[in-house]
């Protein structure tokens, strides 16, 4: 397939112009809107302590954040020495979310694949709504997945040897230390690594998979003594907050009653048994309920606009690494990705078809086709058995691992599988465009423009901008709201991004007096009163149930509109600002 003329060429020179202006506007979105994003603010409170305080062990800190600190401890060091300007803290995300977009575009630059590749795995990251929302929102998902890619270029694109081995420890231990979710990927990773030729295995094992398992047995190392230090066993450190399946359910029902995802049942969750007890748990709730074998089955994954190139690449990859013939595993693929794809709506937790909207629906009818085309790709850019099965084995343990133990609607959390799906969507939807270009230079450059208009249609979910109190966004709004005025106002540009979130701030600070104690059910208000804030779960009702603080701040969208109205009209309340059904500020008299 040719890229250096016609077609094909006006088509990458279009993804091109696209991720230059989508990192133009990173940059000034990480510059001018302050952090909205939920683990960003209560993680970030660890960082905003260490602003204050130097150092890293701090008593009012839990050990929740200690589990995480790549991201959080740096930020609150260069918080230390510069002020703590968030803007800091966003750049510091989008670096780790550069590291990721550069991993992938290794990756995918195998030279047993279309040259058109790596451009597709770098657009489709832009396809997904997760990725988007997270690419510098300042949580860990993004800097546990961009470690894991790292650690996969330093084993697959870099020659072996002490260098290369002393890299793969260091980034093998950052991403434990970045979040415990990568921890699963990091034992899919090293089983990966020792699919290849036989002769190779002593080199790969010694030059790989040794300074692999090196590194993160220094995370655990890290994880005992500060599980130590705070009087708890290594696993409840690592992961113990998520508890069990059911536990996890209830968590989820008590923080929509409070209002707000992770809001008042922060302080409430409960670490849940031993990791046998969780894992046992977790296998008998897998096969005595549907809802997680239905959303393990129906890939979403990564979203709607890549759904169908996803289900493509499992199918096509596992019946290629079985059976070895490229035509069949495409045929296979094929029907396999449009039975899936149909039959997501009637699986349990299913949505129809049109819930992506028509951009999502039409794309995935296009993509099909695309990927269908694959059978017709040259046999010099047809993917390796052994790189499918690569991709396979590295991913396996972290779907497995979220599909057992994660937050089943939380697919963020699935970010330690990224760099490999991603890497396999970007191969097989690679494989289709060489495709069609064979037949004609202009179809694969169409195939070109399907994937890059998804990537745009994505843009509405971009860092989560005009977050609405039902959960969707609107970033074209919250960007037509960001004058210039608001560029050197954070509160202002927080309100845009977020008009709950800012609304609620801003409102909490007009009713706190000097020194007041302020009484929340949102957790990020932590980020900004440190310690003059008490979250508790519940709304009060009656005078007696106010306790004894100087303000309220409430998320109130998941309050019965009778108690919205009972907490106003309460004599010991005196209203400061809100929006029904969306927030309350109260100044206790």
């Amino acid at each position: 397939m040719r890229i250096t003329g016609g077609p094909e060429h006006i088509a990458l020179r279009l993804i091109q112009a696209f991720l230059v202006a989508i990192l133009a506007v990173a940059i000034f979105l990480a510059l001018v809107v302050p952090y909205h994003a939920t683990d960003a603010l209560v993680y970030g409170r660890f960082s905003r302590e260490i602003g204050l305080h130097g150092g890293f062990l701090l008593d009012q800190v839990g050990f929740g954040s200690y589990a995480r600190p790549l991201f959080y401890a740096p930020q609150g060091w260069l918080w230390w020495l510069f002020g703590a300007h968030e803007w800091i803290g966003r750049l510091l995300s989008l670096c780790f979310f550069g590291a990721l977009v550069w991993s992938v575009w290794r990756l995918a630059s195998d030279e047993r694949l279309p040259p058109v590749a790596p451009w597709i795995a770098v657009v489709t990251l832009f396809a997904c709504p997760d990725v988007v929302v997270q690419a510098f929102a300042g949580q860990t998902d993004v800097p546990a997945a961009a470690m894991l890619a790292v650690a996969a270029v330093l084993l697959w694109r870099r020659p072996p040897g002490t260098g290369t081995a002393a890299l793969i420890v260091l980034v093998a231990l950052a991403a434990v230390l970045a979040k415990a979710t990568a921890l699963p990927a990091l034992i899919g990773l090293g089983a990966a690594h020792l699919i290849g030729p036989r002769a190779q295995m002593g080199e790969r094992v010694r030059w790989g998979v040794l300074p692999l398992a090196a590194g993160t047995a220094l995370g655990l190392v890290y994880g005992l003594v500060m599980a130590r230090h705070f009087g708890v066993s290594l696993d409840v450190f690592l992961g113990g907050a998520y508890g069990t399946p059911a536990q996890q359910a209830a968590m989820t029902a008590s923080i929509a009653d409070a209002g707000h995802w992770l809001g008042g049942a922060l302080a409430t969750i409960t670490p849940a048994g031993s990791i046998e007890e969780r894992v046992g748990n977790a296998l008998s709730d897998f096969f005595a309920s549907d809802v997680r074998p239905a959303a393990l089955l129906r890939a979403e994954w990564l979203g709607p606009y890549l759904r169908m190139p996803l289900l493509f690449g499992l199918v096509y990859a596992a019946v290629r690494v079985v059976a070895g013939s490229h035509r069949l595993a495409v045929g296979v693929g094929v029907v396999g990705a449009l039975v899936g794809y149909l039959a997501g709506p009637v699986l349990p937790g299913g949505t129809s078809l049109s819930a992506g909207g028509p951009g999502a629906l039409a794309g995935s009818a296009a993509l099909l086709v695309v990927l269908a085309a694959s059978a017709l790709c040259p046999e010099r850019w047809v993917a390796s058995r052994a790189l499918l099965a690569r991709l396979l084995v590295w991913a396996i343990p972290a779907v497995g691992a979220w599909a057992l133990l994660g937050i089943i609607d939380d697919t963020r959390t699935l970010s330690p599988a990224w760099p490999a799906l991603f890497t396999l969507v970007a191969a097989v939807v690679a494989m289709g465009v060489a495709g069609l270009a064979t037949w004609r230079a202009w179809a694969g450059a169409a195939a070109l423009l399907v994937v890059l208009g998804l990537a745009v249609l994505n843009f509405r979910n971009f860092d989560g901008l005009g977050v609405r109190p039902d959960g969707s966004y609107s970033s074209l709004t919250a960007l037509r709201k960001l004058t210039p005025s608001t560029w050197t106002d954070p509160d202002a540009a927080r309100r845009a991004a977020d008009p709950q979130l800012g609304g609620l701030v801003e409102g909490a600070r007009a009713a706190r007096p000097a020194g007041g104690q302020l009484r929340s059910n949102d957790g990020r208000m932590t980020f900004f009163f440190l310690g003059d804030v008490t979250i508790v779960q519940t709304v009060p009702l009656r005078c007696a149930d106010v306790g004894d603080v100087a303000a309220l701040a409430l998320l109130t969208n998941h309050v019965p509109p009778a108690d919205q109205a009972t907490l106003g009209r309460l004599p010991c309340l005196e209203p400061v600002a809100g929006v029904p059904s969306s927030y309350a500020a109260y100044r206790v008299r």
